[in-house]
């Protein structure tokens, strides 16, 4: 079996550690596990289970929003 798992960031957090628990747990039960994300201040930690990490540019909720409210900007002219 093999599993994606994907964070949009992989800083110091909840989410992250509890993935860094659960992609280590299943590694150690045969387990294939990849990893996609921005990258962050965990990367060092997630590169000792020694599976593959994919960095890729996700957007920051910052960006995010922007894109959002130009989409909603687009949609409210076509409104009018």
């Amino acid at each position: 079996m093999r599993v994606l798992m994907t964070l949009d960031g992989i800083d110091v957090g909840g989410t992250e550690t509890h993935v860094l628990s659960l992609a280590e747990e299943m590694i150690n039960k045969g387990i294939g596990i990849v990893i996609i994300s921005r990258g962050g201040s965990l990367l060092q930690s997630f590169s000792r289970l020694q599976c593959p990490i994919y960095q890729v540019p996700f957007p920051t909720l910052f960006q995010f929003q922007r894109i959002y409210r130009r989409s909603y900007v687009k949609k409210s002219n076509k409104l009018s």
